[in-house]
C-alpha cells in the first residue's frame, strides 16, 4: 500500500468519526432539551400536589378506607 493510498484512508476514516461526533452531539443536545422539559414538568407536578395537599377537605370528601 502506497502511502498515499494509507493518507487517503486516514482521511476517510477522519472524516467518518467526525460525522459521527456530531451525530452523538446532536442526540445529547436533544436529551439534554428532553431532560429540561420534564425536569420542568415534574417541578409542577410537584408545586401542584403541594397546592393540593394545603387545601382542606370536607367531611364528605374524608370516606374511611373500607369505602
Amino acid at each position: 500500500m502506497s502511502e498515499e493510498d494509507r493518507l487517503v484512508r486516514i482521511e476517510s476514516a477522519l472524516t467518518e468519526l467526525q460525522r459521527h461526533v456530531e451525530l452523538l452531539n446532536e442526540a445529547l443536545i436533544g436529551q439534554q432539551q428532553d431532560f429540561f422539559r420534564i425536569q420542568s414538568q415534574v417541578k409542577r407536578i410537584e408545586s401542584l400536589a403541594s397546592e393540593w395537599a394545603d387545601q382542606p377537605r370536607s367531611a364528605d370528601e374524608e370516606r374511611p378506607p373500607h369505602y
